[in-house]
């Protein structure tokens, strides 16, 4: 077996650099995830953030959102006033002549940081 300066096999040295890059990878994929669903209305609805999703990633935002819808309609909407039983509303603020929608968006003006 071959040794490095500091007496580690090599092939040691390169599992240890394929662990680091599958960890960075699958840490980036679960981050790229959680933000689909957390804005996954913003994200059907604006045509550019879609088209930044994998076919992939299309079906899976579409399918979470039939979920939610299904979601909300047993559990909480069952109970509300029809005008209230949908998550696409838009529905008036505390202040005259606002409203507050119920989809969250991103800040788009936000630098991006890594954690």
């Amino acid at each position: 077996h071959r040794r490095n300066a500091l007496g580690f096999p090599t092939s040691f040295l390169h599992q240890m650099d394929v662990d680091r890059i599958r960890y960075t990878l699958a840490d980036y994929h679960r981050a790229r995830l959680s933000k689909i669903e957390k804005f996954a209305q913003f994200v059907v609805s604006d045509a550019e953030a879609s088209q930044a999703l994998s076919p992939k990633e299309l079906v899976l935002v579409e399918k979470f959102l039939k979920l939610e819808e299904e979601l909300f309609r047993t559990t909480l909407f069952q109970h509300l006033p029809e005008d209230l039983q949908s998550l696409q509303q838009e529905s008036l603020g505390a202040v005259p002549g606002h409203t507050l929608s119920m989809m969250q968006k991103p800040d788009l003006d936000v630098h991006v940081f890594c954690r």
